[in-house]
């Protein structure tokens, strides 16, 4: 890490904060009560709290992908675009339609809109700076 340059740093550091905030659900595994507010839910019925607990497993790993690919380059770029790919499809699945969609947490989608553009960034850095540290010299 001592050859990092400061852009690294700034990636790592970047990655684990978004890392952490995207194992927030996985609350919900240990203490099923944290669901009703994150989600500003009331009482939720036994088959969409199993579903919501169950979510909390994937955002865990997906999480802990991210704090590791803030540490191991290679892995920055294909862990980017899979949580691009999982927030974007949160996004689109919970913007409003009408009335029919549920209340979602301002926040969260706060969060998730913060979220798609730095990684976008960062991918799109790293496939840059790849492309500058494969590039022969003469």
């Amino acid at each position: 890490m001592s050859s990092w340059t400061r852009g690294d740093k700034v990636t790592a550091a970047v990655l684990v904060v978004v890392g952490v905030g995207t194992m927030y659900p996985a609350l919900g595994l240990v203490d099923p009560s944290t669901i009703s507010g994150a989600y500003g839910l009331g009482e939720l019925q036994p088959d969409v709290e199993t579903l919501l607990r169950h979510r909390g497993a994937p955002q865990l790993a997906l999480g802990g992908l991210l704090c590791c690919a803030a540490f191991v380059r290679p892995m920055r770029v294909p862990t980017a675009l899979a949580a691009i790919f999982t927030k974007a499809t949160g996004f689109l699945l919970s913007r409003p339609t009408g009335s029919l969609v549920p209340d979602v947490s301002p926040l969260t989608l706060w969060f998730d809109s913060c979220c798609l553009v730095v990684l976008t960034v960062i991918a799109a850095r790293e496939l840059l700076v790849g492309r500058v540290r494969r590039r022969p010299n003469g």
